[in-house]
């Protein structure tokens, strides 16, 4: 608010003077009607005084009552005159005119005082003390001649004895000169002031008009009896539509209540200053904040009113606000950020301790969302982003709270009542609506999200930070059991969250702890049951959980990011073993899986050939095995990685072919050499017509590409017969063995080698140590 009643509010007692304040110029014209009123007193008064003294002269010779008296009433009708003169137009100068009417008054005074000579000099020294007002220091002297001619001249002629005018004047003279000189010079500095307080209303007058802030005066009534000139830049209104008008009817509603007790508060206590901010209506409709100051001047005897500054404020509420709202609002979105959210799920728990109301918290974000930003660009993942928001508020309730987290997090703050169950309908919502497709540049997205919903728990949720950290863990356990659905906080999930925590942190350090190893799992081809390659599975050599298969870890290495990392390991110790295998002679080709991130990671295909140039490994003899999940998004950057690798000579595998969201454009957009076949088809082969249907029609696509077929997760005799008679040229499962650290895969495939006979039992096979 602005602050600065002083300057101005101290001016104006100096404008509100009377008759200071009409037009430029003015005080000038006032010292001449002042002057010339003080002109007519002076002359009534002495054509008083000598009226009244006529009658009271001693009777001496040459003395004339009915003379004297003439001379009274001759000054008081001069008087009379002087008084309707224009003094406007005549000015101080007009004085000097009335200097010889003065002094022929004086002389006839003198001619008919006779002998009385003591009395001539009252009158005289009343008429140089209005010589000495109205004019510089000096005038009396030039006026002594003329005073010298008025006082000598009548008593030569009257007959006076010539020692008694000389005596009186030498006495006269000297004291009119002193006492014109003597008033003149007190004038002088009387006028010196009034100039410099006239330079100074002119001063604060101007400051005033011309401020940014607008002056307002009101009587006790509250009414308004003087307002600024700035007022018309300030609100767009004439100073002149202001006055004697109530500021109530200019003021926003909700404001007047406010400023009505802060009026009644001023009004009780002198000297008071009030503040507020206040809404006012400007003469163009719009409405403009406005920091008002009052201030009770009603005791200041030269004021007597209460007066008020106000400063347009608009631009700086609305900035408050603007930043106001960004610090407690998404900018991408404009949902509510996370700093809101908290503070309102902390109000929410506070209501509910004390209703029994409901609160319940939804966390949810987008599957795969990364893809889509680095296939499209950001700016499109901005936009889904928004479009995403838009669907998000179009099915909540006007008293829930919707925010974004950050990235593709989303929450919402369901309370009262039953939120509980309304909290699970919205989810349930808001999965329908975000599965229908959304309209992106050049192409219809379909995006899933996992949602994760908690409520307040005594011993797992009782603050806003908690119950979010809650829903967040229900959220993960939605994406672990498959994505694109809801999860529900139980108790025992805040035990698995704080493990998948501790996983976490030792994962970090397990690489430089060398707890890591490689198992290799046999590529068999049929149907002659020869090892034709093998493909390298991580195991995580705990310290006190023992070896852990990748299912255990690798989601939080891929959530961290650790993943990119733990896989150019893989890589670099996988074709370590190749090349070295290359050199005894034993399988002829290394399969490695790739993740998302590692594959669009910076530096990935530098870190491939890093590995190829470090280990001395044949290129063509390595296989990266990829999801088509990561070929969905048609990106130029997978594009470009893939095309970079078979410059490299590196082959290609598409690794769960079937499960996911298959194109058969893929297969020959992309640079591909193989395919592998799902274990859940299989399965079904030899009790599923419809499996074994499948597994054909993949075996026949392959055939026509050229590409090669890989069947997983062979488990039974009957299932490697079906395959090789379906025409598959490579198995792999538990059938022919299961994943082995290197040396074991030696000594079971190599100590004797030779080639699996078709005709023996494949089953004796599998279970032979030589084979």
């Amino acid at each position: 608010m602005a602050n600065r009643p002083g300057a101005l509010q101290i001016a104006h007692p100096l404008l509100r003077l009377p008759g200071w304040a009409s037009e430029p110029g003015s005080s000038d014209v006032l010292s001449a009607r002042v002057l010339g009123r003080i002109s007519s007193a002076l002359f009534v008064l002495c054509g008083a005084l000598v009226g009244v003294m006529a009658p009271l002269l001693p009777f001496q010779v040459g003395a004339s009552r009915w003379g004297l008296l003439g001379v009274g009433v001759a000054a008081v009708v001069a008087g009379a005159v002087i008084w309707f003169l224009p003094w406007n137009r005549w000015g101080r100068p007009a004085t000097i005119a009335l200097v010889p009417v003065a002094m022929t008054l004086v002389g006839w005074h003198n001619y008919f005082t006779g002998y009385d000579g003591y009395l001539y000099g009252l009158f005289f020294m009343v008429i140089f003390v209005w010589i000495g007002l109205g004019h510089p220091q000096g005038w009396s002297l030039y006026c002594t001649p003329m005073l010298a001619v008025a006082y000598l001249l009548p008593m030569a002629f009257g007959g006076h004895h010539p020692a008694i005018a000389f005596g009186s004047a030498g006495y006269a003279l000297p004291a009119c000169v002193l006492t014109g000189e003597t008033v003149s010079w007190v004038s002088s500095r009387l006028r010196r002031a009034e100039s410099a307080l006239r330079s100074s209303e002119e001063r604060f007058r101007s400051l005033v008009e011309e401020s940014a802030d607008v002056v307002v005066v009101f009587d006790p009534q509250a009414l308004v009896t003087y307002v600024s000139a700035s007022l018309r830049s300030v609100l767009g209104y004439a100073p002149q539509d202001w006055i004697g008008q109530s500021p109530a009817e200019y003021l926003n509603p909700a404001d007047r209540d406010l400023l009505g007790r802060r009026w009644g508060d001023i009004i009780r206590s002198p000297d008071t200053i009030a503040r507020a901010d206040v809404r006012v209506v400007a003469a163009d409709g719009s409405w403009r904040w406005c920091a008002l100051v009052l201030r009770n001047l009603l005791a200041d005897p030269s004021i007597e009113a209460v007066v008020a500054n106000f400063t347009d404020i608009t631009e700086r509420v609305q900035l408050e606000v603007q930043l106001r709202h960004q610090a407690f609002h998404d900018p991408l979105t404009n949902l509510a950020n996370r700093v809101l959210l908290a503070d309102r799920i902390g109000h929410a728990l506070a209501r509910s301790e004390r209703s029994r109301d409901e609160v319940a918290v939804i966390l949810f974000d987008l599957d795969g969302f990364k893809t889509v930003n680095d296939s499209l660009g950001h700016s499109v993942g901005d936009l889904l982003l928004q479009k995403v928001s838009e669907r998000l508020s179009a099915n909540l309730r006007s008293g829930d709270t919707a925010a974004r987290l950050g990235g593709d997090e989303f929450a919402v703050l369901v309370e009262g009542g039953d939120a509980f169950s309304r909290g699970r309908v919205l989810a349930d919502r808001l999965i329908t609506a975000l599965g229908s497709p959304l309209s992106l540049p050049g192409r219809e997205v379909v995006v899933k999200a996992s949602f994760g919903l908690a409520v307040p728990d005594p011993d797992h949720a009782t603050s806003a930070e908690e119950l979010l950290r809650n829903a967040d863990v229900a959220m993960y356990r939605a994406k672990a059991a498959g994505k694109g659905g809801l999860a529900i906080f139980e108790a025992h999930m805040h035990a698995a969250a704080l493990a998948r925590l501790e996983l976490d942190a030792e994962l970090r350090s397990a690489l430089a702890q060398n707890q890591f190893v490689l198992h290799y799992q046999a590529l068999v081809g049929l149907p002659h049951w020869r090892l034709e390659g093998v493909e390298a599975l991580i195991r995580w050599n705990h310290p006190t959980r023992g070896l852990l298969a990748p299912a255990e870890f690798i989601t939080v290495a891929e959530e961290t990011g650790q993943v990119v990392e733990i896989g150019q390991w893989v890589l670099d110790t996988a074709c370590s073993q190749l090349a070295a295998w290359q050199v005894s002679g034993g399988p002829a080709r290394m399969s490695v899986n790739l993740s998302a991130r590692q594959l669009t990671s910076p530096g990935f295909i530098d870190g491939v050939a890093a590995a190829l140039a470090a280990s001395g490994a044949d290129p063509t003899r390595l296989t990266l095995e990829l999801t088509e999940s990561l070929l969905m998004s048609d990106t130029v950057t997978v594009q470009s990685v893939l095309d970079a690798l078979r410059r490299l000579g590196v082959r290609i595998a598409l690794d769960d072919f079937g499960t996911g969201y298959s194109s058969l454009s893929y297969l020959h957009k992309f640079p591909i050499d193989s395919l592998k076949v799902d274990k859940s088809f299989v399965d079904g082969l030899g009790t599923s017509e419809g499996d074994a249907s499948v597994v054909a029609g993949i075996v026949g696509l392959a055939s026509a590409l050229g590409l090669i077929v890989v069947a997983e997760g062979v488990e039974t005799a009957v299932q490697a017969q079906m395959l090789a008679e379906l025409g598959c040229e490579m198995a792999q499962g538990f059938f022919f063995g299961r994943p082995m650290p290197a040396e074991d895969l030696t000594r079971h495939w190599f100590v004797a080698p030779h080639q699996l006979n078709g005709s023996e039992p494949v089953e004796a096979h599998r279970l032979s140590p030589s084979v």
